[in-house]
């Protein structure tokens, strides 16, 4: 365990597990199965949501690896992830993917070139003005 004098480890560890021991009140802590769990649930939702626009064609912008993508393709809507990580598109479950900033592939694209654009969690951390430019060219 690392010592408060000490600012990293010296040397990689030999598993990603870190035991710390905190003490806290009022503070909830979840195991990482659970925070899936509830994003399972929650890209339910969504699906169901997008589903029910009935497209034919859908551009997933900040869709990170494609679990979402993957989920509409196999409900047979022709799905394209956009996403700026790099290690999002390393990870990619979709063969469809465009990696870049959406500031700069958007306007790329011809119009109309989607039936819907999803975002699902991205826009929140535009800034304004930017999100505005975006929401425009969408």
């Amino acid at each position: 365990m690392l010592r408060p004098e000490e600012k990293s480890f010296q040397k990689k560890p030999k598993t990603n597990v870190i035991e710390l021991e905190i003490e806290s009140e009022g503070l909830d802590f979840y195991y990482q199965p659970a925070v899936l769990k509830d994003y399972e649930t929650y890209l339910d939702r969504v699906l169901d949501i997008v589903l029910a626009e009935n497209p034919e064609t859908v551009l997933d912008f900040g869709g990170g690896t494609g679990e979402l993508a993957k989920q509409l393709i196999e409900n047979g809507v022709e799905t394209t992830v956009n996403d700026i990580s790099q290690e999002a598109y390393d990870n990619r479950v979709v063969d469809d993917f465009i990696l870049g900033d959406i500031f700069d592939v958007l306007p790329t694209m011809a119009d109309n070139s989607y039936d819907l654009i999803i975002d699902v969690g991205v826009l929140k951390y535009i800034e304004k003005e930017r999100a505005d430019e975006l929401v425009a060219e969408i």
